[in-house]
């Protein structure tokens, strides 16, 4: 809806341009600018692409917030999560979910701290073995404690992964089914900050959604379960 609005307000505000434009005798050039800003429009539309972020500040809400519009899943794929869940305590989101909702389920896979993958990601993010070692570690000491914790009938719906590959980047997606639900992106450029990554927002059903429910699922077919005791916390 939101992409479909601004393909009306786009295409509003450069018809009036064209109209003044072509009081001007420059109908070509106003035709020309029409037409790019309806095809990018249409691009996104057919992408099911409705949000783009350039950093973190666009964002405008804590991952906490964004998390909490899901209504029967959440699914994270991602390296460490420490940082953001230092921004908006998600575990305590997880917790009151998995216990409010008997059929909602939590999904989290992250990257294997030992895994050949581990290591070369090290340079991207700008931190040491040891230190990217216990980012992960920590939080996935966190997610074991939080299942550990949890009473039979929740602790089921909580599941905990690590995969060894290195994908694009980071994937949150809510209650995502092959063809609807949302799946938000996250990037970032090499040794920058990671406040300075950037993302953008996928809803379904398009096809361009579909190719990244695909691709994330791999992802999560092939991670495995921790190992009894192998992140508990210390």
């Amino acid at each position: 809806m939101d992409t479909i609005v601004v393909i009306i307000l786009g295409a509003a505000g450069s018809i009036l341009a064209l109209a003044v434009l072509a009081l001007l005798g420059r109908t070509r050039v106003a035709l020309l600018v029409l037409g790019r800003r309806y095809r990018l429009a249409d691009v996104l539309r057919r992408g099911g692409i409705t949000k783009f972020n350039l950093s973190r500040d666009d964002y405008g809400r804590t991952l906490r917030t964004y998390l909490s519009q899901a209504q029967h899943s959440i699914r994270i794929i991602s390296v460490s999560l420490k940082v953001t869940h230092d921004e908006g305590d998600f575990v305590g989101l997880f917790r009151t979910r998995l216990a409010q909702n008997p059929s909602f389920r939590v999904a989290v896979s992250l990257l294997a701290p030992a895994s050949t993958a581990a290591e070369c990601v090290t340079a991207s993010l700008d931190l040491t073995r040891d230190e990217l070692d216990r980012e992960i570690t920590e939080m996935l000491g966190m997610l074991m404690s939080l299942k550990n914790s949890l009473q039979s009938g929740q602790r089921e719906r909580l599941e905990i992964r690590v995969h060894e590959c290195l994908p694009m980047g980071s994937a949150i997606m809510l209650d995502a089914e092959p063809e609807r639900g949302i799946i938000q992106i996250e990037t970032k450029l090499h040794r920058s900050p990671r406040a300075e990554s950037f993302g953008f927002e996928i809803k379904g059903p398009s096809d361009f959604y579909n190719r990244h429910y695909r691709a994330w699922m791999l992802v999560w077919d092939e991670s495995r379960e921790p190992r009894p005791n192998e992140y508990s916390r210390r």
